[in-house]
């Protein structure tokens, strides 16, 4: 089974950065200063995390520091899904 910084990681490379290979990204390098993502990919990152790990993010949890590599976005999937239990 995929963890969930799997499928965060694989779902940036496919869709933000149209690559194949997973080695182009380490989970730790900054999403925003390599210019992977922008505000819209962060729109985009923020549905389909919504939608795959059946979570809400609040408005308040959209900063830089929770989108700024897969780790952070992994870590907030997790504090998410934690606040809902």
């Amino acid at each position: 089974m995929e963890s969930t910084r799997d499928k965060i990681k694989k779902y940036i490379i496919n869709k933000i950065m149209f690559e194949s290979d997973e080695s182009l990204l380490g989970c730790s390098e900054s999403l925003l200063e390599k210019g992977i993502v922008d505000s819209l990919a962060i729109v985009n990152l923020v549905s389909f995390v919504e939608n795959e790990f059946d979570v809400k993010i609040s408005n308040d949890d959209i900063t830089i520091q929770n989108f700024e590599s897969v780790e952070a976005i992994s870590n907030l999937v997790e504090k998410s899904l934690q606040q809902q239990d």
